[in-house]
């Protein structure tokens, strides 16, 4: 039986550009669950992570994405200095929108191995959202993603951020780890 344990929280009680973890333990897997939401009023806000905070481009993602009746997927599959793991809800949207990810860290201290990880996010209707009219909701959101580290370095660290702006007052970030008996 698998056994897992909460590593650190961090809860914004002011907005905050960054959130760094690096104690990250000696466990089998990582989990990192969050409840995200942008400071910015008018610029779409990307959630962003930069494993071992390294910036020299070796990170590697992709997505796919169910939007109300619809999908698609995008990824980039060329050399960037981070991971996007997509869209948060920001100021321009409902106050009490936030929304969710789930993020595992397979295996996450090897060294005979290239890091990855993979991730579930959700949001619900959201006012505002997406060139919804002002007091109505739109679709809700699934989206399922993964990213490649290039590197065979173990995961000591790592750096989430925004695109533009701020994780607003209230996001919360979990890490937990997991350990195999």
């Amino acid at each position: 039986m698998a056994v897992i344990e909460a590593i650190a929280t961090t809860y914004l009680e002011l907005d905050a550009a960054t959130v760094t973890f690096s104690s990250l333990g000696t466990y089998d897997h990582l989990q990192v669950r969050a409840s995200l939401r942008g400071s910015s009023a008018t610029v779409t806000t990307h959630f962003h992570m930069r494993p071992n905070g390294d910036t020299t481009g070796l990170n590697f993602f992709d997505w796919m994405e169910g939007y109300g009746s619809t999908d698609w997927s995008d990824g980039r599959f060329t050399s960037y200095p981070y991971q996007n793991l997509y869209e948060m809800p920001m100021g321009a949207h409902d106050a009490s929108a936030y929304a969710t990810w789930v993020i595992d860290f397979p295996d996450y201290r090897s060294t005979t191995k290239t890091t990855t990880f993979n991730y579930i996010r959700g949001m619900q209707g959201i006012t505002g959202a997406y060139g919804t009219p002002t007091g109505s909701s739109g679709p809700s959101q699934v989206m399922m993603g993964q990213g490649v580290y290039n590197s065979a370095l173990a995961l000591t660290s790592f750096e989430l951020l925004c695109s533009t702006g701020s994780f607003a007052r209230g996001s919360t970030f979990t890490v937990y780890g997991i350990q195999d008996s």
